[in-house]
């Protein structure tokens, strides 16, 4: 039965029809966008002298959209020279022809009247905003020069590239240009989001990476952690999915539980919301294990052939972890965990998947390995409705190159002792250039992402900015970081560039996408890739390992191993063909899954789903020259290393005593927040905060109970106060909001990026979250901070 009593204490305002589809169904919301956008927009866009006329021949170009890590595929309408609108691609699989908002702002982006529109340099103080143009050529000579001058010096180590989410082969590309230098410190966005996840499935299958699931056959699914209608990746494949589960099929109907601290729109939209404590939904998994195991639902025939140590996980459940206990740790009642775990184990095919707010705590490596369990106790991993290993298309090799040794240690920590697990730590890196810890930041490249608004304690990013002697952006826009840069070097926007994308795990079959240019570059602007490649022919030893003059040159090189495969959706008589093939349909998928391939889904040492977690023992010791019990004592891992190993809860640590910080921070995503890829597209913030019927800026939802007890009013502006900082904010009173916490959408409070960006009412959460990890994966702990909140007046 839907729980509809919690709805409707829920506090959700009252939509009308149009406002309810429009929350619902994405292709209405994006048509409910266009409509309320209005002629505001366009008015705006006049002021800009941005000309909406178009004459001239129709032409469409298969694309990938970029503006989220999601790759869709996308159709680009041309009139003329004018990109004038972005449509799905039909043949992508990913999205059926459909798109979300973001997507549909392209034309936005592309337009931006405040894009930078030509290379410049620093002529004022740093972060003063005082630029002067440059050529290109003048540009690679600096960049050339200082790369150099630090390598002679034996400092090429002391560079540091953040890039972000960078798409595809671009992403391999920085990785490769960073290796042939002699720099280990290259950082994604992975420690913002999904490493706890990709570090738990590579202790209990063996792989780094996020799973895949088979929505279209599965008949219930408990998500657990975040919001799957808006900030799990592929986004529209999520919103394709619940539609599918919900009434896509003639016999039967699956059932959706949403399970986190926020009633969220998947919430709303979920059979069943469970509200919990922040960081507990690892023991909530556990408990729905006893409850299983003891009552002997589980899947023997799979724990006997695929799994390792069973027994010493089963005892450890049955004895720590029954409903009652759980109730304690998780505030959710003995009898509905009950009720959950008998569901599940009667639905099955069924998937318990691990959403991004999972990842969100220090304890985020356990809670993603105590899901992984509970798959695994059940047997749904790798067959039809079920968990599934992403599979990835075969590429060319790379060139053999001599590369040199790089025998510094990364600056973040990350695969050391500090984070044995984590491939980056990203949130930390302020902390360490501040203190050169382990050794200077001598020079800092930043594409695709935005530090000094983007991360938990954005303040210590700019405080860190300010120090390093020599910043390139490729930013856009001159965005909160881009301002602090020596040298601003725009990138194209992705509707100008050939960009490659191979979408995040998903539907486990593999699949890549190419993007082919839709407009000509509007301004002086130059693909980043390609000027990396100039930058690399110009240092010496470095063409070796990079030997291509452009950046279609590498991805056509790399994508002839796809080709010579023979396998998937493009069959041609030669790669010439192929690749013409490729530009036309805008994407490459692979074969059908095909299930009980054992040797690539579970690929541990013993050849099993390891519920005793053995690598874990096996890297720590490597990472500490065989003293591995005492790296899991320094990082709290518990009572021994034994018990160390299986899944389990561990209290999440937070900043801030309750005593002086009574509320939780929960910051949270929507899903028109396109963070730096579109900060400047009024389209997105004009339906920023539908929920809450919002927009132009973000706000802070309280519980009406804990408001009240603080007398704070609706639309009251507040102080919102941590160990790390304070914001003003205005305070929304919602019942989806559990009390004691207060919740915060990341995406408002700019400063910079353009005049929409930093138009919008709001403060940055970012500002206020102390930059806690998880002491394994080196996960970034965004629910990890406590705060006090307080009325704005005669407090400032």
């Amino acid at each position: 039965m839907e729980n509809n009593e919690e709805k409707e204490k829920s506090g959700a305002p009252d939509y009308t029809r149009r406002e309810f589809v429009a929350l619902a169904g994405m292709g209405v919301a994006v048509a409910g966008m266009v409509g309320v956008i209005g002629n505001a927009v366009v008015t705006n866009f006049q002021e800009a002298n941005v000309s909406y006329a178009a004459a001239g021949e129709e032409t469409w170009i298969k694309s990938v959209c970029q503006i989220c890590p999601a790759g869709c595929g996308v159709n680009v309408r041309r009139v003329g020279d004018n990109v004038v609108k972005v449509e799905g691609n039909p043949f992508h699989r990913l999205n059926h022809g459909r798109l979300c908002p973001k997507a549909q702002a392209s034309t936005q982006v592309l337009y931006d009247p405040d894009r930078l529109q030509g290379p410049m340099q620093r002529v004022g103080e740093r972060g003063a905003g005082q630029w002067e143009p440059i050529t290109w050529e003048e540009a690679r000579a600096r960049v050339v020069g200082e790369l150099d001058r630090l390598r002679t010096a034996g400092d090429a180590h002391t560079l540091l590239f953040l890039k972000g989410h960078a798409p595809g082969h671009m992403s391999h590309l920085i990785d490769r240009f960073c290796q042939a230098y002699g720099t280990p410190n290259v950082a994604d966005l992975g420690s913002q989001c999904t490493s706890a996840e990709k570090a738990a499935h590579l202790l209990n299958q063996g792989w780094y990476d996020t799973s895949a699931y088979d929505w279209e056959k599965t008949r219930y699914v408990i998500f657990f952690g975040g919001s799957f209608l808006e900030d799990w990746q592929p986004q529209v494949q999520m919103l394709s999915a619940y539609s599918f589960i919900r009434r896509g099929r003639p016999d039967t109907r699956g059932r959706i539980i949403q399970v986190g601290p926020r009633l969220s729109i998947s919430g709303h939209k979920a059979d069943e919301w469970i509200p919990i404590k922040p960081g507990m939904e690892g023991a909530l998994a556990l408990g729905l294990a006893h409850v299983i195991i003891k009552e002997n639902q589980h899947d023997l025939a799979f724990i006997d052939d695929h799994t390792s140590g069973f027994e010493e996980f089963s005892a450890l459940v049955l004895e720590e972890y029954s409903p009652e206990a759980v109730a304690e740790i998780t505030g959710v009642p003995a009898e509905t965990i009950k009720r959950l775990a008998r569901e599940f184990a009667g639905s099955r095919p069924a998937i318990a998947a691990a959403g991004q707010g999972l990842g969100a705590s220090t304890n985020a490596l356990f809670n993603n390995a105590a899901i992984n369990a509970l798959n695994a106790v059940m047997g749904n991993i790798d067959v039809e409705g079920g968990v599934l290993k992403q599979r990835y298309p075969t590429f060319t090799e790379w060139p053999k190159a001599t590369l040199p040794e790089i025998e510094q240690p990364r600056l973040d920590g990350a695969g050391g002792p500090a984070h044995p697990l984590a491939r980056c730590v990203y949130h930390e890196l302020p902390d360490h250039i501040l203190n050169d810890d382990p050794y200077p930041v001598n020079a800092l490249f930043i594409y695709d992402c935005n530090p000094a608004f983007d991360s938990p304690g954005a303040s210590r990013w700019r405080e860190a900015l300010a120090k390093i002697p020599f910043i390139v952006s490729f930013a856009s826009v001159a965005d909160e970081s881009a301002v602090y840069a020596d040298l601003l070097l725009p990138d194209h926007t992705y509707l100008e560039r050939l960009m490659d994308v191979t979408p995040p795990a998903g539907m486990g079959r593999a699949m890549v996408g190419l993007a082919s240019p839709a407009s000509a570059p509007l301004y002086d602007t130059r693909h980043t890739g390609d000027f990396l490649l100039e930058v690399a022919s110009d240092l010496e030893g470095m063409a070796e390992a990079l030997p291509w003059a452009t950046f279609e040159e590498l991805v056509k090189f790399r994508f002839k191993g796809v080709y010579d495969s023979g396998q998937g959706s493009i069959q041609a008589d030669s790669y010439d063909e192929f690749w013409q093939i490729l530009q036309e349909r805008g994407v490459w998928e692979g074969l059908r899954y095909q299930y009980g391939q054992w040797d690539e889904v579970l690929t541990t040492p013993s050849g099993s789903f390891e519920f005793q977690m053995e690598q874990l023992a096996e890297i720590a010791n490597n990472v500490s020259d065989g003293d591995g019990e005492a790296v899991l004592a320094a990082l709290g891992i518990g009572a021994g290393t034994e018990r160390a190993l299986l899944p389990r809860h561990e209290d999440p640590v937070v900043s801030g005593d309750e005593e002086n910080y009574p509320l939780q921070l929960i910051p949270y995503i929507v899903l028109p927040d396109a963070a730096n890829r579109a900060p400047n597209a009024p389209a997105l913030w004009n339906i920023y905060g539908l929920l809450m019927k919002e927009g132009w800026g973000n706000w802070a939802e309280l519980n009406p109970e804990t408001a009240h007890a603080l007398g704070i009013e609706d639309e009251e502006l507040i102080w919102v106060e941590s160990p790390e900082g304070k914001i003003q904010i205005k305070a929304r009173l919602y019942d989806g909001a559990m009390p004691g916490a207060i919740n915060i959408p990341l995406g408002g409070g700019h400063t910079a990026g353009g005049r929409w960006a930093s138009a919008v009412s709001g403060a940055n959460p970012a500002d206020i979250v102390t930059p806690l990890s998880d002491p394994l994966a080196g996960s970034a702990a965004w629910l990890g901070t406590r705060v006090k909140v307080y009325k704005a007046e005669g407090n400032g």
